[in-house]
């Protein structure tokens, strides 16, 4: 069954894949709508500045690259595009709720060079060019870092023969035939390239020479290499039970080999996108018997109607956790023309947690939109919420005495909410079993609730509060926190600006994709269980994909959000979070960043 066709204004929402009927089967990604709001814009970059009329969307065709104006009633939304810890309402309007992704299935269709196209491709079956995009996180043994920028080398090829490596090259210094689509990767095998001649001279000549008539003229890029890898480092995990009585680990250069970069890569698989370009293996190529079995899974799901892959479950943990996704290193492919393949379309599968504690799997992506204009009194389960109190200080921190006494505010997680009635379901804590504080709450000292002990409490959303530290949802990037007095992670001093001087060793840069090179001493005394990546939340527990491959089910306390949505206005208010062994916290992207440690 094709997708439902889409026609009010309001069916399409930015990054929505779409198609139009005055352009056949070539598919499109909206970059803006006429008439949305600023927290409907796109993540998208858009060229255009100009002002859109209701009705109307901004699109970037696959065949050109470019932003087109499009009528929104011509277009049909054939996929939408979701992340973990969405919140997302039902497009049919049948279900007067919204709720929360906690699952997806990204399948593909891809463009071989051959030009054959292959229907619904399991993604994880595909490797990103560069897996290093800005924005997203990496480790460089006990460091933390954000990727800022990732050169590469680019080899081309001309007519006669000669191939050219071109190192650290950057999107400008090439002219590229027909624009590439996918702004994370600028080159590609089998991409048409023009180069200048002051770029052809830095190049390093693998065959035959430079000469004059090769500046401008067409040459095909035939492999392409990440070779240096631009980190903001945010974290350190300075102590621990190794290094206790060791020096800090000397900090890492802010440019690094890529091979020597541990990407946070649990959610890697979801980022592809129409126009993105991978690498496809053996197994992708020659259809094998296993790939074209998955691959009609896939389809078969995807071509049920929407509402009816089995009733809803009830949220437990095995509903909620499913089959736990690991963090490991990208699928390593040596890329050539060969192998080199283009997404064309792609077919979304949504898990969703309901508002009413419900599960449900394998939700055709478009039969659902994302949630926006949330209000303050707007919850989903699985959420910490704080009981409300007359008292206005009720948030300030609680002795033992207020814990045990009854007088501390009541912590729980929200387990279902009625949106009709704005009554929520919520197991409290029970004081009786605290034993130990909480070193981030506001309140220390209260107990966590905990599934066994039972009961459910209906209460008024008006009566509760959103906990103001333990804001966390899937996919969120977490530190793990001292337990049992191991030092924290803690932030660090501000890398100047970004050094060019990344090394001699410019000829091997394109070592890359190679085998890893061995630790250094440093990082062998470092556990990898102390940054990863947030995979659900169960009962008051947060479970957690390490970068070490591990999984974790912890309390709130024992983590911090890196990438949370507020991390912003909590660096802008000064706020710092304390525990009994000092602070520390995180830092907005254009601040300097500051010692952590009181």
């Amino acid at each position: 069954a094709m997708p439902p066709v889409v026609r009010a204004a309001r069916a399409v929402f930015p990054e929505d894949v779409v198609v139009s009927d005055l352009r056949g089967d070539v598919a499109g990604i909206v970059s803006r709508v006429g008439g949305q709001s600023d927290e409907e814009e796109s993540d998208l970059e858009s060229d255009d500045n100009m002002e859109l009329e209701e009705g109307s969307a901004t699109v970037r065709w696959l065949a050109s690259g470019k932003p087109e104006v499009e009528k929104v009633g011509s277009l049909r939304v054939v996929d939408r595009a979701f992340v973990q810890g969405d919140i997302v309402m039902p497009g049919s309007g049948v279900q007067a709720q919204s709720g929360t992704v906690v699952g997806i299935s990204l399948a593909l269709d891809l463009r071989l060079h051959t030009g054959e196209v292959r229907q619904f491709v399991p993604s994880p079956l595909l490797a990103h060019i560069k897996p290093w995009r800005p924005g997203t996180y990496a480790v460089h043994g006990g460091w933390l870092g954000r990727v800022e920028e990732c050169l590469e080398n680019v080899v081309i090829k001309y007519g006669d023969g000669a191939e050219c490596k071109l190192v650290r090259v950057h999107a400008d210094d090439v002219t590229a035939v027909l624009e590439s689509f996918d702004e994370h990767n600028p080159f590609f095998p089998s991409q048409l390239v023009k180069a200048r001649a002051s770029v052809l001279r830095r190049g390093k000549w693998l065959s035959g020479r430079f000469r004059r008539q090769y500046v401008d003229q067409i040459a095909v890029v035939s492999s392409v290499a990440p070779c240096r890898v631009a980190m903001r480092w945010i974290a350190t995990q300075q102590g621990g039970e190794v290094l206790r009585n060791d020096a800090p680990q000397p900090q890492p250069p802010e440019f690094v080999k890529p091979a020597e970069l541990q990407p946070l890569a649990v959610f890697m698989d979801n980022w592809w996108q129409v126009g993105d370009r991978g690498y496809g293996g053996p197994d992708l190529l020659g259809w094998t018997d296993e790939v074209r079995e998955a691959s009609a899974r896939l389809r078969a799901q995807a071509d049920d109607e929407p509402w009816t892959p089995g009733p809803p479950q009830p949220a437990t943990a095995a509903t909620l956790t499913g089959a736990l996704p690991a963090q490991q290193r990208p699928r390593r492919l040596r890329g050539s023309t060969a192998n080199c393949v283009e997404v064309v379309r792609t077919h979304t599968l949504v898990d969703v947690h309901w508002q009413d504690g419900r599960v449900q799997r394998s939700l055709r992506a478009t039969a659902l939109v994302p949630a926006y204009h949330l209000g303050a009194n707007d919850f989903w389960p699985e959420e910490f919420v704080l009981q409300k109190a007359d008292d206005p200080l009720f948030l300030q921190p609680a002795s033992e005495a207020d814990v045990h006494s009854g007088s501390a505010p009541r912590l729980g997680v929200i387990k279902w909410l009625d949106s009709k009635s704005r009554t929520l379901g919520v197991r409290w804590a029970d004081p009786a079993d605290a034993n130990q504080p909480h070193s981030r709450t506001l309140s220390p000292g209260l107990p966590l609730p905990d599934s066994s002990s039972g009961a459910i409490e209906a209460v008024s959303v008006f009566d509760v509060l959103p906990h103001p530290d333990f804001k966390i949802r899937c996919g969120d990037v977490v530190l793990r926190l001292a337990i049992g007095g191991v030092a924290h992670p803690t932030a660090v001093p501000e890398v100047g600006a970004v050094d060019s001087r990344m090394g001699a060793d410019d000829d091997n840069f394109n070592d890359a994709l190679e085998a890893p090179q061995a630790p250094s001493r440093a990082s062998d005394t470092f556990t990898a269980s102390w940054v990863g990546e947030v995979t659900h939340l169960v009962d008051g527990r947060v479970g957690v994909a390490w970068v070490d491959g591990s999984h974790s089910s912890l309390p709130p306390e024992e983590v911090y959000v890196i990438n949370s949505d507020d991390e912003h206005d909590d660096v802008s208010d000064g706020g710092d979070s304390e525990d009994s062994d000092g602070s520390w916290r995180t830092v907005d992207a254009d601040e300097p960043l500051a010692h952590a440690r009181a």
